[in-house]
């Protein structure tokens, strides 16, 4: 016995203990990277929808301290939005401005999606506010929905008589 050599066995491969760790582990990964995901659509919404309505409060703003009229297009040039402001109510997208969104969201105003190279023009009375150009009905509420590709959705509710407008978040499903 003392003569003998141990004789040892080399390795060859994974257990199956080992192989079941590093499958549970890529499985966690992916489902963490898969809500990631999600949160980046609506992301996506949420910058949009906050930028269609800082652009109106900016609206109001440039409107009260110019003497000229101001005029703010939401328009879309190749897959992306952007907010521009000019004194005229006639606009050609170019992608000048200020971008505001891409193709990860859709928006929608007054029942009627915003195709590439299209222009909302909005302005606004100096005296009181109210909304004097638009996609609006003769008065009342209209909506400008921003939906991500994941579902989530916000509006953006412009109240023409008072020059009003808010954000309402709509879950996504």
């Amino acid at each position: 016995m003392s003569g003998e050599k141990k004789i040892f066995r080399k390795k060859d491969g994974f257990s199956l203990v080992e192989l079941m760790i590093v499958i549970g582990i890529m499985a966690v990964l992916v489902g963490l990277t898969a809500l990631g995901f999600g949160y980046f659509g609506s992301a996506a919404a949420k910058e949009a929808t906050h930028g269609i309505n800082s652009g109106l409060s900016d609206l109001r703003s440039e409107t009260m301290a110019k003497s000229q009229k101001v005029y703010m297009h939401l328009n879309r040039y190749n897959g992306d939005y952007y907010v521009t402001y000019t004194d005229s109510d006639s606009f050609t997208p170019d992608g000048t401005g200020k971008k505001i969104g891409d193709s990860r969201v859709t928006i929608t105003c007054a029942g009627t999606e915003m195709a590439d190279n299209t222009d909302i023009c909005f302005s606004m009375r100096k005296k009181d506010g109210a909304f004097t150009h638009g996609p609006f009905a003769a008065s009342g509420i209209t909506t400008i929905s921003v939906v991500a590709d994941n579902g989530s959705n916000y509006d953006v509710k412009v109240v023409k008589d008072t020059g009003r407008h808010y954000i309402e978040h709509h879950a996504a499903g």
